[in-house]
């Protein structure tokens, strides 16, 4: 048995006075939350308080023992019943101060864990909808490599340009037909490269105003749930309704098939089908309706929350 602990703990509450044990116990459980770092109202500094701290927990641990020792022993006069009444009950609380403490530091790691979570969530999120502009804009491209003029369309209006200049300046008329290369077939060469240039230039234009007319008048059609016929389905716990990539596809058909539009898309129209497709689907992707999709058959079906069905 610790019978020093007494004097210990006198000096260390700086008291003389005759106190019962678990007064003693009681007090300088009162003096060990005064000199808490938390506590504050402590002016100590912080290594100091620490330290103090940690010698009266030590104290208190050790009168607590003595204390128990003390009603086990017969040789001893025991505290009386309702002392002891008092020392259980801070004894349970110190119990359940340390099930507290031991759950507000298990409660800490959650909160980083799920700190990081979030943060990694974020990063996914900004991750996605970058990789999702990324793929607009390919997208985009896609559908301008179709139709928009290319290099070799500028290289014809090119030749017409340089055919031109050559008939223009006699010298290098003349150099053409001392080399065998006649007037009127410098001019033919002038002509037909010129109409072709300006023909192609023409026929994309009306193109590019064709696929953007579809795209737009997809995005903002007021009865798009039946032309895609759009049905309801219960996935993960949840009311959604869904389309698919199929039905997407043959209405951009449809609308490439009308009469003013049919003539002008006749060529690689099934590859202009599969690019406005691909970019429309992107588009509710990042407009939020799509939420999620999912492959059923040989088919792409795309799934779309009840809240956000604003077709």
């Amino acid at each position: 048995m610790d019978n020093n602990i007494i004097e210990e703990v006198k000096k260390a509450l700086c008291i003389n006075t005759d106190e019962s044990d678990v007064r003693l116990c009681q007090l300088l459980k009162l003096k060990i939350k005064q000199t808490h770092p938390d506590n504050q109202n402590n002016n100590d500094s912080g290594c100091e308080s620490e330290d103090e701290c940690k010698k009266l927990t030590e104290l208190y641990t050790r009168l607590k023992k003595y204390i128990e020792e003390k009603t086990m022993s017969t040789a001893l006069s025991v505290p009386k019943e309702s002392e002891m009444v008092l020392f259980q009950y801070m004894k349970d609380i110190d119990i359940k101060e340390e099930t507290i403490k031991h759950l507000q530091s298990e409660n800490a790691q959650l909160d980083m864990k799920l700190n990081d979570i979030k943060q990694q969530l974020k990063n996914t999120i900004n991750e996605l909808s970058q990789l999702r502009n990324t793929k607009v804009e390919e997208s985009k491209k896609s559908i301008d490599k179709i139709f928009r003029p290319q290099k070799k369309y500028n290289a014809i209006g090119g030749s017409a340009f340089i055919a031109t200049i050559a008939i223009s300046i006699p010298q290098l008329k003349n150099l053409l037909v001392d080399i065998g290369i006649p007037t009127t077939a410098i001019l033919v060469i002038t002509v037909a490269t010129t109409i072709l240039w300006v023909a192609r230039w023409i026929w994309n234009y009306i193109i590019n105003g064709i696929t953007d007319s579809v795209i737009c008048e997809i995005l903002n059609s007021p009865n798009l749930e039946e032309k895609l016929e759009v049905k309801s389905t219960y996935h993960n716990h949840s009311s959604y309704y869904y389309f698919s990539f199929h039905k997407l596809s043959s209405y951009i058909r449809c609308l490439l098939s009308q009469r003013g539009r049919k003539l002008f898309t006749v060529w690689k129209r099934e590859r202009l089908v599969k690019s406005l497709t691909d970019h429309l689907v992107l588009e509710l992707f990042n407009r939020g309706i799509i939420k999620d999709k999912k492959t059923n058959k040989l088919d792409v079906e795309f799934l779309i929350e009840k809240e956000t069905y604003i077709f």
